[in-house]
């Protein structure tokens, strides 16, 4: 993983355990998959730790805010369908990243061959 329990504490964060664990595995997949897996086996940096909590934050907001507004007379709920995490997360990613490079030189987004 890329960002322990006690680390996400740290930065403020306040899901509990299971879920950190849950959303962590999924962020880490998420960057694991854009940077082709160059950064499995390594060190994380400052970088990709503040990436992963972000990124943590995005899923946990996506699976709980999506009500737009409520109406208490004849009951009626609205739900967001605009918000497209999953664009914004790919943005994030690349705003983390774009600069990052392994301890090789390669660049951690580049699509070619290494």
């Amino acid at each position: 993983m890329y960002l322990t329990y006690d680390e996400y504490r740290e930065r403020g964060g306040t899901l509990d355990e299971p879920e950190f664990i849950t959303l962590c595995i999924k962020a880490a997949t998420l960057v694991d998959s854009h940077t082709f897996g160059r950064l499995k086996g390594t060190e994380p940096s400052k970088v990709v730790k503040a990436l992963i909590f972000e990124l943590i934050s995005t899923y946990f907001k996506e699976n709980s805010n999506n009500i737009q507004s409520q109406s208490n007379d004849g009951y009626s709920v609205t739900y967001k369908t605009d918000t497209d995490y999953s664009a914004k997360r790919s943005n994030i990613i690349r705003e983390y990243l774009s600069t990052e490079k392994t301890p090789d030189g390669t660049p951690l987004l580049y699509c070619g061959v290494s």
